[in-house]
């Protein structure tokens, strides 16, 4: 999805990437986009949840990247429908997203002691600017994958 380069922030656009690669495009088979239909993104997800152990957070940015697609054929005069994924359910049964936690600032200043400067920079960013990974990556050009710490 090219598009998004030009159109997205880069984390949007790279974890827009990956979700079509890792999860859409073996589903969508020889379906064309002006017959794509609702029961067909509802089938889509829900194999992708059989398939997978994924959240229904994870489910939720599934359907997103596949409304995002018809969203931008409609701008581009390809498809001239309803979007066929509005409406589309996350399955029932997919498993709720766990627990999260965050750092205090007491905890983040005793990380940052222990490291070295690169890794100081990224960590303080990350854990003072609350940013995810992929936004991480994205506002330094990183496009390697940053280490859990």
């Amino acid at each position: 999805m090219p598009w998004t380069k030009e159109e997205r922030r880069a984390s949007t656009s790279k974890g827009h990437h990956e979700i079509w690669i890792n999860q859409i495009r073996d589903h969508v088979g020889e379906l064309r986009l002006r017959e794509f239909r609702t029961v067909d993104a509802s089938r889509m997800l829900r194999a992708i949840a059989k398939e997978n152990d994924l959240t229904k957070t994870t489910l939720q940015h599934i359907k997103s990247v596949l409304s995002t697609i018809f969203t931008y054929a409609k701008n581009e005069g390809a498809f001239d429908g309803v979007n066929p994924v509005d409406g589309v359910l996350i399955p029932r049964h997919a498993k709720e997203p766990g627990e999260t936690h965050a750092y205090d600032l007491g905890q983040v200043l005793q990380i940052l002691d222990r490291l070295p400067l690169l890794e100081k920079s990224l960590v303080a960013t990350a854990a003072l600017a609350g940013l995810r990974q992929g936004e991480l990556r994205g506002s330094i050009g990183l496009t390697t994958r940053i280490p859990n710490w």
